[in-house]
């Protein structure tokens, strides 16, 4: 999809915004009204050569209400593989102009239950100005991280020590179930773990690369690799 329509109640054509051509092509998810009358179109854009990347870009745009783009504004995450998706499938206009938008991206992960890199969803969120400005340096593309890594951050998990010689300490923000796993993500070790610190001795006969496996009861799951001397 490269042009975008505004139709009359009656059928008429009011105009026509028409994205430039180039090999690849759009995928519009949402067009929403701007509290000024101007249209928020969103989705996401891909083709050889766009931003020399081949992956689906997310994009938001702003047009006037009579069909003149104000902006457009590109998001894509820096270490992603090539060949994955990002999209904006809606916004929410706040009281100071601003723009909350959500859509999803897709990375890259390692499982330790399979022991392997395997593909996987995740949020896209952001707060951009009313003119699609994340900061200052306003600019037609911006690199941004995944979700997945600030939740670990606020989780405040902590283990210790690492490496280890016998026994680690997990520290819980919440109460969850706690799984040790060899290096070849084979389960050796079950347990419930409440708030707080929790002593997990380590199976004596295993050595070297093993991971902690912390599943909290809002859903939440956190892996750390732990090293056992």
């Amino acid at each position: 999809l490269e042009d975008i329509y505004s139709i009359s109640p009656i059928g008429n054509t009011n105009w026509i915004f028409k994205w430039p051509r180039q090999e690849g092509g759009s995928n519009i998810l949402r067009i929403k009204a701007a509290k000024n009358g101007d249209i928020f179109v969103m989705g996401q854009r891909w083709g050889p050569g766009f931003l020399d990347d081949l992956r689906n870009v997310a994009f938001i745009m702003r047009l006037t209400k009579d069909g003149m783009q104000k902006w457009v504004r590109f998001f894509k995450l820096e270490d992603q593989s090539p060949l994955l998706s990002n999209s904006v499938a809606d916004l929410e206009e706040l009281e100071n102009g601003d723009l909350l938008c959500v859509g999803s991206t897709e990375r890259i992960y390692y499982d330790p239950i399979i022991n392997q890199e395997r593909p996987g969803q995740d949020i896209f969120w952001a707060r951009i100005g009313g003119d699609g400005c994340i900061n200052e340096d306003c600019g037609e593309e911006y690199i941004v991280t995944a979700t997945n890594e600030i939740l670990q951050k606020e989780k405040k998990i902590n283990i210790y020590p690492n490496p280890s010689i016998s026994e680690i300490v997990i520290d819980l923000p919440t109460k969850g179930r706690i799984e040790i796993l060899d290096g070849n993500g084979r389960l050796i070790e079950s347990k419930q773990g409440s708030l707080g610190k929790n002593n997990i001795t380590l199976p004596i006969d295993l050595k070297g690369l093993m991971f902690v496996k912390c599943i909290l009861t809002d859903g939440q799951t956190y892996v750390e690799k732990v090293i056992k001397l």
